[in-house]
């Protein structure tokens, strides 16, 4: 009897290996034969799900988008409404949202002159920005006069600035410090929340979930 592939799985898990591969050494220097070597397959195997760079690379960022939205939904499940440690969890504390940023900058990178990574680039951040908006109604923060995707902006703002602020530097940004200036740039923008957040949710603490189960 013939062995049953799981396709969809081994695609995530080829396009996982090609994160950790942009991360290590840039996507200009990221091929179909080092993913192979890395996965320690034929490149033949890779072009079968991915038969050019340009999809190995779009998988690659759907896969760390997903993961990290995930990630964020799964915090928000337990704590909703706690916009502090659900946005938290979408910085680069964590070692797989350093890979998940190091996967981002490359896509910027290459989105400037790539049409199609650009479209790739733009349909995520509408993904992001949907989550955003979604959890900033449910968190009972806004204004009456706030403009929602406005916010949802700024807290992509928020959230890529000082990540690439750590990933340049990692030693002067650490965990603690991120969440320290996170907390009061999520103050300055939304003044109602200092009311309502909860008394245990703070740099002091730092509770950062796990990551859902890969």
């Amino acid at each position: 009897m013939p062995k049953i592939v799981d396709h969809v799985a081994m695609r995530q898990q080829i396009a996982k290996i090609a994160c950790q591969t942009i991360a290590n050494s840039g996507l200009e220097n990221t091929t179909i034969r080092e993913v192979a070597r890395a996965a320690g397959c034929s490149t033949g195997f890779i072009t079968h799900y991915f038969p050019y760079k340009n999809a190995l690379v779009i998988a690659a960022i759907k896969y760390v988008s997903a993961r990290q939205l995930e990630n964020m939904g799964k915090v928000a499940e337990f704590q909703p409404g706690d916009i502090f440690a659900i946005f938290l969890r979408g910085l680069p504390i964590e070692e797989e949202d350093k890979i998940a940023f190091k996967v981002w900058l490359a896509l910027w990178s290459m989105s400037c002159t790539n049409i199609e990574l650009a479209s790739v680039q733009r349909q995520i951040h509408r993904d992001y920005l949907g989550f955003y908006s979604t959890t900033l109604l449910n968190s009972g923060v806004l204004n009456a006069d706030d403009e929602l995707l406005n916010q949802a902006e700024r807290i992509s703002l928020m959230i890529n600035g000082l990540s690439i602020q750590a990933l340049h530097n990692p030693f002067f940004w650490s965990a603690e410090r991120l969440a320290s200036e996170f907390e009061v740039i999520l103050r300055q923008t939304f003044p109602l929340w200092a009311g309502i957040k909860p008394d245990n949710c703070g740099p002091s603490s730092l509770l950062v979930p796990e990551s859902v189960t890969p």
